[in-house]
């Protein structure tokens, strides 16, 4: 009969703290009773040979019915990707159509971990009857709030990368919703960049859709050169964008990392409490003593932001000698002019002073018109618009013109004219790219004395 009531001997703080563990066991064992398949969506732990900033892509397919013909090809354009993928970025395969969901996530460290990736981007189905885009504006503020918690505000950059052929089915009572005009509104630039990709079927001309808000893109692209497009990297800037109350977990969200073991030990919960309290008591002690702790040095320190677009182009202009000339050599008529450069104006190059922002020089076979023009836009893009008879690369410019990427040179021919252009990034009047086109001149002899 003593053991019967040996409880009432405990002192009463005693034994409310021990009630208070049976509860939280008894609740604990509630929630591992759970289905596993209940669990939202947590960013894994960095893998031990991965450091700095994380790099995060997250690949958004739809798979609504209207992409039944394109997906196949979607999905072997997506495998190759992964395969060509930087190592140790943390990539994300996501679907959308009634709602947007995750299907798989990997950090890309081995080969199995990519062929992992593929495995599950095979098993997607185009089977679902709508479209509702606002799903995938809620799965990047979500994405965002997993990151954020996970890695901390300045510990990951995120890419995101919408593949869809932009047809807006919504399901039930819900309006069409334009996910570009949602992010130019709600996207304020920052650790996040989103890439909105209109898949088309093979043999659809490429065409750039107007750029939205920072930190956006959008292109329409046929399906065969969807690699190309997914493999151009983003650039976002250092501001972080705060997550929106709507991507805050509901409460009811099973936590990460619980107990799976059906049964729980008091003892191991009162010797964990305890462990805690002890551990509290010497932080507050050492906080007590020493004041807040110093900022630790070893911190990785995020990278300065890349400009979206050059600050000027850098222009060289000759003239070719002519057909089967002989030992004659191209004239150099102006050598790196500096022309400045904003955001969506173009700059054009002609030989009229008033209307050109690069005169050209005048000379025999040289239009009198405007030859050729260069818009920049956000992204690192530039779009070609040239007169007939005007090549890029050594091919001729389409009437629709093209998208070029401002981190590499670029060659402009119009008969004998031709113009090499170099995009820079800094105000400096002499950089390493001002000299890619420059001669190089011989390095001088060392005395061997």
């Amino acid at each position: 009969m003593k053991s019967q009531y040996a409880i009432l001997d405990l002192p009463a703080v005693l034994r409310r703290l021990l009630s208070a563990v049976l509860l939280i066991a008894a609740l604990d064992l509630a929630a591992v009773a759970r289905p596993q398949d209940q669990d939202l969506w947590t960013a894994r732990p960095r893998p031990a040979g991965c450091t700095g900033i994380i790099n995060v892509e997250a690949l958004e397919l739809d798979v609504s019915a209207s992409m039944k013909l394109l997906l196949p090809e979607l999905k072997n354009q997506v495998n190759r990707y992964i395969d060509s993928a930087p190592a140790c970025t943390l990539m994300l395969i996501g679907t959308f159509g009634e709602t947007a969901d995750i299907k798989a996530d990997e950090f890309l460290t081995d080969t199995a971990s990519r062929e992992r990736l593929k495995d599950a981007a095979q098993r997607l189905r185009a089977a679902q009857q709508h479209t509702n885009l606002d799903e995938v504006a809620k799965a990047i503020e979500w994405l965002q709030f997993r990151l954020q918690s996970a890695y901390g505000i300045d510990g990951y950059v995120l890419a995101v990368k919408v593949l869809s052929d932009q047809i807006s089915a919504p399901s039930g009572d819900k309006p069409k919703f334009s996910l570009q005009k949602y992010l130019e509104r709600h996207l304020a630039g920052g650790r996040l960049q989103v890439m909105e990709v209109e898949v088309a079927p093979t043999g659809t001309a490429l065409i750039p859709a107007p750029i939205g808000g920072p930190g956006e893109v959008s292109v329409k692209v046929p399906i065969d050169q969807l690699l190309g497009v997914l493999a151009q990297k983003l650039s976002p800037t250092i501001a972080s964008v705060a997550p929106t109350p709507e991507a805050k977990p509901p409460v009811s969200e099973p936590t990460a990392g619980k107990e799976t073991s059906s049964q729980i030990s008091v003892k191991s919960i009162l010797v964990g409490c305890g462990l805690l309290a002890v551990l509290a008591a010497v932080g507050l002690f050492w906080l007590a003593v020493r004041g807040k702790p110093a900022a630790s040095v070893d911190r990785d320190i995020p990278p300065a932001p890349q400009p979206e677009v050059p600050v000027a182009l850098i222009v060289q202009e000759v003239e070719l000698p002519e057909d089967g000339a002989v030992g004659s050599r191209e004239t150099v008529l102006r050598e790196r002019v500096r022309v400045p450069v904003l955001p969506n104006v173009a700059i054009k190059f002609g030989t009229d002073a008033n209307s050109s922002n690069y005169v050209v020089t005048p000379g025999d076979g040289v239009s009198k018109d405007e030859i050729f023009r260069l818009t920049p836009a956000r992204g690192l893009v530039l779009y070609l618009r040239a007169s007939k008879g005007t090549a890029c690369a050594g091919k001729p410019v389409p009437q629709e013109g093209l998208r070029l990427s401002a981190r590499d040179p670029i060659l402009i021919t119009h008969g004998r004219r031709q113009w090499r252009i170099t995009p820079s990034f800094t105000s400096r009047s002499q950089n390493a790219g001002e000299a890619l086109f420059a001669p190089k001149e011989p390095e001088p002899e060392r005395s061997t004395a």
